[in-house]
């Protein structure tokens, strides 16, 4: 099941280090959340999954770390929704 694919937890892990300091996140960190949502974006992809799917996977998966509803953790999920949206029809394997 793609909500337990190993990217699932790194994105998880990214999400809950970032949440803990929302509010002083460093460009290193963001790089490093984006690149965990492009992994999670193309395991998806890879298994055929519509990009509703995606977008509300990495939604719940946000909403189940603590402090997910701070304003500035919602601007970083909504940011990574964002990501999330350009990876799946910009990214790998889309049409030109």
């Amino acid at each position: 099941m793609l909500e337990e694919h190993e990217s699932m937890d790194a994105l998880r892990s990214a999400f809950a280090d970032m949440f803990a300091k929302a509010v002083l996140i460093h460009s290193a960190d963001l790089d490093s959340l984006h690149q965990r949502v492009n992994a999670v974006v193309d395991a998806f992809k890879a298994a055929g999954a519509p990009p509703e799917r995606v977008i509300r996977s990495v939604r719940e998966l946000a909403s189940e770390i603590e402090g997910s509803g701070d304003a500035p953790a919602t601007r970083l999920v909504n940011r990574a929704v964002q990501w999330a949206i350009e990876r799946y029809f910009d990214g790998p394997g889309s049409p030109v």
